[in-house]
């Protein structure tokens, strides 16, 4: 054998043992996907699981990216429906599943009006912006 050939052939073989050793390697570096997307609720459910899943830019099957729970947490907020939401991830199913906890706003149930014997109850109703069903604005409340 040349001293080419067999140079070639050394190369060859050490080429494959370097891909080889390093594959598995390189495979670890990539995201885990994600395998399953959980929407619990603290306290009483201010806004849809299918409005949150249809706001999360992380969707299962996809990679799972930290910077992207931390756009699905900033894109909750500015729904306005919600006062604390939270991220987490855990291994699952050779991936991830991704809990979103979500602390809604209190909602209104009932309005009751008391004390308006001079002014048209009708009137009173009309008058307030505020609606049952709707989420609780204080600011809104107080004007």
């Amino acid at each position: 054998m040349t001293s080419g050939a067999f140079f070639s052939r050394f190369i060859a073989v050490i080429g494959i043992c370097f891909f080889v050793l390093f594959e598995s390697a390189f495979a670890q570096m990539a995201p885990p996907i994600v395998r399953q997307i959980d929407i619990q609720f603290v306290g009483a459910p201010s806004i849809s699981k299918e409005r949150v899943l249809a706001n999360l830019g992380t969707k299962v099957g996809l990679p799972y990216s930290e910077r992207l729970a931390e756009q699905d947490i900033r894109i909750l907020y500015a729904t306005g429906a919600i006062s604390n939401v939270r991220v987490f991830a855990e291994p699952f199913a050779d991936g991830v599943k991704v809990t979103v906890l979500i602390q809604g706003l209190p909602s209104i149930d009932a309005i009751y009006i008391r004390g308006a014997d001079q002014v048209p109850m009708s009137r009173v109703r009309k008058e307030i912006s505020s609606k049952v069903g709707e989420v609780l604005n204080e600011e809104r409340l107080e004007q």
